[in-house]
């Protein structure tokens, strides 16, 4: 069977595989210890850079519930982008 090639353009605010990849390792790190809160923080910063607004609020989220103190600087830009208080 031939496989078709598929495009190295991806949907939505990822436009490479090579920025999909940059989220690689918080993921791998998370799969590897979900209780590992630093890497919901780093992720959020990878998704928070793309654009992917709730996404790296779910991660800080997550990050936040597990005791981890998430720099005020970066919550008040996440807040200022999204309009989101919490």
């Amino acid at each position: 069977m031939i496989r078709e090639e598929k495009s190295h353009v991806l949907e939505g605010p990822q436009k490479t595989e090579s920025e999909a990849a940059q989220k690689m390792p918080f993921t791998q790190a998370i799969q590897t210890n979900p209780r590992l809160a630093a890497a919901y923080y780093d992720r959020a910063n990878a998704f928070y850079n793309k654009g992917e607004f709730e996404k790296a609020w779910k991660d800080i989220d997550r990050a936040r519930s597990m005791g981890y103190q998430v720099p005020k600087k970066f919550l008040k830009s996440l807040r200022k982008v999204t309009g989101r208080e919490v």
